[in-house]
């Protein structure tokens, strides 16, 4: 069996914090869905008003309160650390990401050494592996979605309450998205071709939200054990 640990210091640190919250599962009803009524015409018909409610995910996850921050507030927010995440791509562009600073792009499979963003604010690495297409052509941009909801940091101030888990932290980002659609193109023997590339540019977590549902252990599992059996201090998740 394979035993993958966070790494200790921040482990502990984490767990200390969390020993102190008091969880409430709640149901919040807002007071934002306002209904409304047509004033011309003989009958009433009534209409709610739907919002955005991204917005809840950061409190909700760390304090299980919509409207507690308590690993934000004791100074956990991802400061320092780099997080692995494979997806269609990302708008660079969105303010959650955007930044004058260069982003360093490469292509292929494995560590590529020399493709960094040593001083972009939100991506430490930026590769498409081989038969994918730079950029987040999905037309859901599902790959954006994913990444801001991980560490999204809006330059916009009318969007910091969407800011993602861990605005502190950076990506390591593998864009395996297929050009205008919503497939996904993975090269075979992941423990070569996907992890190592994120693992050297720091990231000790490599999350996905994608997955199948075939009830056997695959290739792709094995791929998944054999990196995590040599590298103690990575964790692999999945949707």
């Amino acid at each position: 069996a394979v035993n993958v640990q966070a790494p200790t210091t921040l482990a502990h640190e984490v767990m200390g914090v969390l020993q102190d919250i008091e969880v409430v599962h709640q149901a919040s009803i807002e007071p934002s869905m306002k209904l409304m009524s047509k004033s011309s015409g003989t009958t009433s018909e009534d209409k709610a008003s739907a919002e955005l409610r991204n917005r809840w995910a950061g409190n909700l996850v760390q304090s299980g309160n919509a409207n507690m921050s308590t690993l934000w507030d004791a100074g956990l927010d991802g400061e320092g650390q780099v997080i692995g995440c494979g997806d269609t791509g990302i708008d660079v562009d969105s303010c959650f990401f955007f930044d004058m600073q260069p982003l360093g792009t490469c292509k292929g499979e494995g560590f590529i050494p020399g493709c960094n963003s040593p001083s972009h604010r939100k991506i430490v690495t930026y590769r498409t592996v081989s038969g994918a297409e730079f950029g987040d052509d999905d037309p859901v941009g599902h790959g954006t979605h994913v990444a801001g909801t991980i560490s999204g940091l809006s330059s916009d101030p009318a969007y910091v309450e969407y800011d993602g888990v861990a605005p502190m932290a950076r990506l390591a980002f593998d864009d395996i998205g297929v050009e205008t659609t919503d497939s996904l193109w993975l090269p075979a023997s992941w423990e070569e071709t996907l992890y190592p590339h994120a693992y050297m540019h720091g990231a000790k977590i490599h999350t996905n939200s994608w997955g199948d549902s075939l009830p056997l252990y695959t290739a792709e599992s094995y791929s998944n054990d054999a990196f995590s059996a040599t590298h103690d201090d990575f964790l692999l998740l999945f949707a």
